[in-house]
């Protein structure tokens, strides 16, 4: 049976005028890179699954640390993210700094996590909660 993606209440494409609707409904998927990054997401899709299946009557459980090993953890690195817990910065100690590749990872390392470099190298900063966390 053929999987589809999952039907989203505002659809899976905001237009602001910055592509013709035509152009993304008709001709995007007529890009090779469609395909190509479509077998990774797929994949992806597959990993994260399966990695659900393990996990899922356990990450209610989990204090924040241990979810983030079982389970945050296992996904950024699927994502091909290179990453160092326990970031600083400005006061705050988000849980994650994440790098596109391991050159910046140590750069960064280098540099020392209080050191403004650190951050030069970072693309993203992460921040985990437990399961059951209020989010608002």
């Amino acid at each position: 049976m053929a999987r589809r993606q999952p039907e989203l209440p505002f659809g899976p494409i905001r237009n602001r005028n910055l592509f013709s609707n035509h152009w993304l409904d008709n001709r995007l998927r007529l890009e090779p890179e469609w395909t190509e990054f479509r077998r990774r997401a797929e994949d992806l899709l597959r990993q994260f699954e399966t990695l659900w299946r393990e996990q899922r009557d356990l990450v209610s459980q989990y204090a924040e640390a241990s979810l983030e090993q079982a389970f945050i953890q296992p996904i950024i690195t699927q994502l091909g993210w290179k990453f160092l817990p326990q970031a600083s910065l400005r006061g705050w100690r988000p849980d994650y700094a994440l790098f596109f590749d391991e050159a910046d990872r140590a750069a960064a390392v280098t540099a020392g996590r209080n050191n403004p470099e650190f951050w030069s190298r970072a693309v993203l900063v992460g921040d985990a909660k437990a399961w059951s966390a209020n989010l608002d």
